[in-house]
């Protein structure tokens, strides 16, 4: 058995492992996301075909599935949490992760090591964020997805270093699968490492990707005949080399897992690698003996387009909750599934007895002689009136309530939405009176409350993130002549994502509120008793609170810096201090110069005094001689005295008055 038979055989063995997982994801697809396309592809994959067609073609995805829609709770539901989680996760307004170094067993990276790391999380950033690269919409419809059907899917490719004329060059490209089109499996450790990817080229599609000595005959003579838009299916089989039984060994299986490392390597290392093996656009740089093995098969025609690979799995899987050991996610909405079926049949005769209330149907006397009557405003309805003045024509009201049925529907509502986490987001916005201290206890609920969802779908991010580390390491990024090489102390040692976004910071939020609260106890006490300081690592306190508040690295300037300006600070203060002391010295000699004559008498009388006159004067030629910028003036008087106490000059100078 060839490839790519191979490849059709366990792709329909993928798509029937989760034939019970379609059914709900077409109730959920029907219900709350019906801009999707993943409606009709459900549909067709129920309908008998067992892999998904391509959508889009036939008009508005919302065409059809919004007529049975009676109540948009589910679709605004997934739409709000969607973007909340997106705010909490990946806000595009900040960098929401960092960088740091694996190794546990190690120290942590010093400040200029960090001041690194950041610039090249801050170039990840530049990369990813690049409106041509498509991060921004396939992220967006992954999370989407995730919330909706529990899994979502986002693509990292390499794109081939010559674009399509027209196209500017963009290092990285991110790209939504939708779920219909993904065939998923997982490892021994429930790590989805499989991807048989079912998806719709056309021809005009297919030549421009793989060239005409690629592709089929078929398509090759569809391109001829003009047939540019004939959908051709493909299969593109993502999984671990070793599975293929096509080529193994020929790569070391230990580097294959989480993280990058950015040693410094020699620019030898990068002209050694093999060369692509891609042929026209699109087509990532790896070889066969990377460990990933990539295939692209022609499904009708049974034909290999494509035997590449990859040196990382190039899907990012976000799961809301994964199954044990499965490759997909049950989500929020599958657990508020039923009242949202539930809302959509309350709607509709929520609709109907606000019909039959403002448009009742009517009762009327069937005596052969009055018509059916004529509602429109000042229409003439002969006979509706009977000789006693009473209405022959009435409203036929039962037990219709508007009102009844809308308070029920709430209720209703109000649990689709404690589900979805929507109370949740709207906490804040409610109570607007709240001090810092209770919003950031509120900001710790939020992130404990959705920590598990937001911490899963980091872990794809992570993925994606070491992802593109190795897409830039293999473009010379990290090179020793490049401006992003690392510093020599990262050499041999390993970088991994660190996760620093707004839900993270809400999970340390009680770190940041015990902190404050102690600091704001132990600050009155100092007036008291000073030394209570010596209690705490301000230093360190400070660097925390960074974190927690997620200011930028740079904020505050590194260790080694302020240690040079400490120290400096130290040097002025003992300078100021002997100029100081210098300064009164130079007093004390002119007074004691005034009664010099006297001071001998005095000594001699008072061997007391005199001992500590001459201790004073000790003090006096010390200082005078400790600083260097001392007046003249007052060397000059601090030598005078000391002359008539015999005692010697301050050391330097002349051991005379100026002038004499």
């Amino acid at each position: 058995m060839g490839i790519a038979e191979e490849i059709i055989d366990r792709t329909n063995g993928l798509a029937s492992d989760r034939h019970y997982w379609l059914q709900v994801w077409m109730d959920i697809a029907r219900l709350v996301l019906p801009t999707e396309s993943a409606v009709n592809s459900f549909n067709t994959i129920i309908a008998g075909s067992g892999r998904p067609q391509t959508a889009g073609m036939s008009g508005p995805n919302t065409t059809a599935p919004v007529k049975n829609i009676y109540d948009n709770t589910g679709m605004m539901s997934v739409e709000r949490l969607a973007s909340g989680m997106e705010s909490l996760v990946t806000p595009q307004s900040e960098k929401w992760h960092g960088l740091t170094v694996a190794d546990v067993l190690k120290p942590e990276p010093t400040d200029e090591e960090n001041i690194y790391l950041e610039s090249l999380r801050n170039f990840q950033f530049s990369l990813r964020y690049d409106p041509k690269a498509g991060f921004i919409p396939g992220h967006q419809k992954a999370m989407r997805s995730c919330v909706a059907f529990g899994t979502g899917v986002l693509y990292i490719e390499q794109p081939d270093l010559k674009p399509p004329p027209g196209e500017t060059y963009v290092p990285i490209r991110y790209q939504y699968c939708p779920l219909p089109e993904c065939m998923l499996g997982t490892n021994e450790n429930g790590s989805v490492d499989t991807n048989y990817r079912v998806r719709t080229f056309t021809v005009k599609q297919l030549i421009a990707k793989f060239g005409h000595k690629n592709c089929s005959a078929r398509v090759c003579t569809l391109f001829e005949q003009g047939n540019l838009d004939q959908p051709i299916e493909v299969i593109h089989a993502v999984c671990p080399r070793r599975e293929t039984g096509s080529i193994i060994g020929l790569f070391d299986q230990s580097g294959y897992g989480h993280g990058y490392d950015v040693k410094p390597i020699g620019s030898d290392y990068y002209d050694k690698q093999p060369a692509s093996r891609g042929v026209g656009y699109g087509l990532e740089k790896t070889i066969k003996g990377s460990p990933i093995a990539s295939y692209y098969v022609e499904v009708d025609t049974k034909h290999l387009l494509s035997d590449s690979g990859f040196y990382e799995f190039p899907f990012a899987i976000y799961h809301w909750l994964q199954q044990d050991n499965g490759p997909y996610g049950e989500s929020p909405v599958m657990l508020c599934l039923s009242e949202i079926k539930s809302l959509q049949m309350m709607g509709k005769s929520e609709l109907r007895a606000f019909a039959q209330w403002t448009d009742p149907p009517l009762g009327m006397v069937h005596d052969g002689m009055m018509n059916r009557p004529n509602l429109n405003p000042r229409a003439i309805n002969p006979g509706a009136i009977g000789p006693d003045g009473s209405l022959r024509v009435k409203p036929l009201l039962t037990a219709q309530s508007p009102d009844f049925a809308e308070k029920v529907m709430e209720a209703r509502r109000m649990g689709v939405k404690e589900t979805m986490y929507i109370n949740l987001f709207q906490t804040l916005i409610k109570d607007k009176e709240m001090t810092a201290t209770q919003a950031m206890l509120r900001a710790n609920e939020k992130g404990e409350l959705l920590g598990p969802a937001g911490g899963k779908i980091q872990a794809a991010l992570s993925t994606m993130a070491d992802r593109e580390l190795g897409i830039l390491g293999r473009l010379g990024v990290f090179r020793p002549t490049s401006p992003l090489a690392p510093p020599s102390s990262l050499s041999g040692r390993q970088i991994a994502v660190r996760m620093s976004s707004p839900l993270d910071r809400m999970r340390r939020a009680n770190e940041g509120v015990g902190t404050t609260q102690l600091l704001n106890v132990a600050l009155p006490m100092v007036k008291v008793k000073p030394e209570i300081l010596d209690n705490f690592d301000l230093d360190q306190t400070i660097r925390n609170l960074r974190e927690i508040f997620g200011a930028p690295a740079n904020t505050l300037v590194p260790e080694t810096i302020m240690q040079a300006k400490r120290e400096q600070t130290l040097k002025q203060q003992q300078a100021m201090m002997a100029l100081q002391a210098g300064t009164a010295a130079g007093g004390i000699a002119k007074d004691a110069s005034i009664a010099g004559r006297n001071a001998a008498e005095t000594a001699q009388q008072l061997p007391a005094a005199a001992g500590g006159i001459g201790g004073l004067l000790d003090m006096a030629r010390q200082g005078m001689a400790a600083n260097e910028n001392a007046p003249a003036g007052a060397v000059d008087a601090t030598n005078a005295l000391l002359s008539q106490f015999g005692k010697p000059p301050v050391p330097g100078a002349s051991g005379l008055p100026s002038g004499g």
